[in-house]
Formats: structure tokens, C-alpha cells, sequence
């Protein structure tokens, strides 16, 4: 077995535990460091005598400094031949171009043989990376990327992961998870902002709720500017059936936005709208509500 076999065999394996984890909503617990290891996990098991291997080395080209993913020394026939791998799961197509531009540069590190470009993520990034290999005095470089929509990738997540990713990616601040009562929270101290996948089957509920001792005034003034910002549908905690539900007055919890239960980049468009009218509301409490 040659090294690009053993290269191409552990990635379609890679993929196949990628797809299998999408079939049952374990995508989510993806990224990149996963990806990493699930190569390398491969690439041991492969047919092909390994000498040795590094991630996150420090490397100088020069004068440039580098810390490439990985590198191993595979021995085949008495030969040995040094590969180099950048690894992208997701992220911009920006940082992508970067690593692929990495992976060119380390030709003139005259102890590299080969590079590859690994990455999973939206599938029209396929078709902006060569399909066939670089050839450069003596060095090959070459890109395995899997494409997925989203919806194959992550439309079987459970959902108390889908409330925190779309947390993560809406929010600036320190969160809490709380699966038992399917919340994702921002720490509590005048307000608190809840991503809600347990008060209902089908939606995500964004909600606010206010840990503050005011006087009558005081709450009327804070009710106007709510409904001043189209924020008029109230909600209370019922302990009994440990959800979210409707009432007729302010009792300190406003249902911000109803959602569906997805992280698409719409839903996460509309939960910093929903945010960005909230700001001015919230701009002398702690903590300090911070958009990404």
C-alpha cells in the first residue's frame, strides 16, 4: 500500500464515521480537533509502517513560523516519506483558503513530501479547491474535502444541543446548560436569557426573564419599554409541568421569540434581530448583553 492509499482509505473512513454519527444527531459533537483524531485513528489502522508523527509542532519557513495539524513519517519499501495535513470541519470559507494556501508554502520546507487539505463542511466549498493533485518540484499537494448540506449534517441533533449552539452563535457571554430542564442560559443576575427546547416538541422558545427587586413604578416603566420594543407576550415557569406558559400580565418572563429548532443561518438572523431591539432595554443591567 502506497501512502496516498493509505491517506484516501483512513478519509473515507473518516467520512463514513462522520455520516453514520449525522444518521443518529451526533454531528454536533463534531469539529475540528475530532476530525483530527478520527483520521489518525484511521491512518493507524491502515497497512503502512509509521515512523513517526507530531501535531501542532512548530515549524520555521523562511523566516515564517508554522504549527501545521499533522505530520507523519510513513516507511514504504525501506523508503520514507513525510506528509504534512491541514484540517478544516466547517468555519469560513476564508480560513479554509488559508490552510490550503499553508499547505502550498510548506514546499519550501525541504523535509515535507507530500500535503493534504482534509475538511468536511458546506458542499458547495467543493468546487473551490482543485479535484486533482499539485505537483511542485517534488512536492504533491492534494485536498479531500466531504460535502454536506446542513440539514444532512445536523438536522437529527438533539435539541438541547441545538439551544447551544445557537447560544454560542448568537451570544458574546458565559453560559450554562441545564439538559434536565432543556435550557442553555446566560449566567444569572438582573436578567437572565433563556434558549427554551423543553416547554415545547417542536419549537425553541428565546425568552427573558428579570432578577431585579423593583417598586410598582419602577416595573411599569420597564413593561412600557418591553411593549414599546414589541415584546408583549408574557410567560411564567410552571413548576408542574417544568415549562414555559402563557399569561395575561408581567410577572417578570417575556417570550422574546418563538424559533424553530434549527441553527441554520436564519434562525440565527433572527435571534440577533430579536437581540439587537433588546439591547437598549437591558443597556444599565448586568450582565452587559453582548452580540456576536
Amino acid at each position: 500500500m502506497n501512502v496516498n492509499e493509505a491517506v484516501r482509505n483512513a478519509w473515507n473512513k473518516v467520512v463514513e464515521d462522520f455520516k453514520e454519527d449525522c444518521k443518529h444527531g451526533r454531528g454536533y459533537y463534531w469539529n475540528e480537533e475530532v476530525l483530527r483524531l478520527s483520521f489518525f485513528k484511521h491512518i493507524l489502522a491502515q497497512d503502512i509502517g509509521i515512523k513517526w508523527f507530531t501535531a501542532d509542532a512548530e515549524r520555521w519557513i523562511w523566516k515564517n513560523t508554522y504549527r501545521p495539524d499533522l505530520e507523519v513519517m510513513f516507511e514504504v519499501d525501506g523508503e520514507t516519506e513525510v506528509c504534512v495535513f491541514e484540517f478544516k470541519f466547517w468555519g469560513s470559507l476564508a480560513s479554509w483558503r488559508e490552510a490550503w494556501d499553508r499547505l502550498i508554502k510548506y514546499k519550501d520546507a525541504i523535509y515535507f513530501d507530500r500535503g493534504y487539505f482534509l475538511a468536511i463542511g458546506p458542499s458547495n466549498r467543493v468546487e473551490e479547491f482543485p479535484k486533482e493533485v499539485k505537483k511542485m518540484d517534488g512536492y504533491e499537494v492534494k485536498a479531500l474535502i466531504h460535502g454536506m448540506t446542513w440539514r444532512e449534517a445536523y438536522g437529527l441533533a438533539p435539541r438541547i444541543v441545538i439551544a447551544r449552539k445557537l447560544a454560542s452563535a448568537t451570544l458574546n457571554m458565559p453560559l450554562q446548560v441545564s439538559e434536565a430542564f432543556g435550557l442553555v442560559t446566560t449566567m444569572p443576575k438582573d436578567y437572565v436569557i433563556l434558549f427554551d427546547v423543553g416547554s415545547r416538541e417542536d419549537k425553541l422558545l428565546l425568552v427573558l426573564g428579570f432578577h431585579l427587586e423593583l417598586d410598582t413604578e419602577k416595573w411599569e416603566e420597564l413593561e412600557k419599554r418591553l411593549r414599546d420594543a414589541d415584546f408583549k407576550e408574557y410567560v411564567y415557569f410552571d413548576w408542574e409541568t417544568l415549562a414555559f406558559q402563557p399569561c395575561d400580565t408581567f410577572e417578570g418572563h417575556v417570550l422574546l421569540k418563538e424559533l424553530e429548532m434549527t441553527t441554520y443561518p436564519e434562525n440565527i438572523r433572527k435571534v440577533k434581530e430579536c437581540l439587537t431591539r433588546l439591547q437598549p432595554i437591558l443597556n444599565k443591567l448586568k450582565p452587559t448583553l453582548t452580540i456576536r
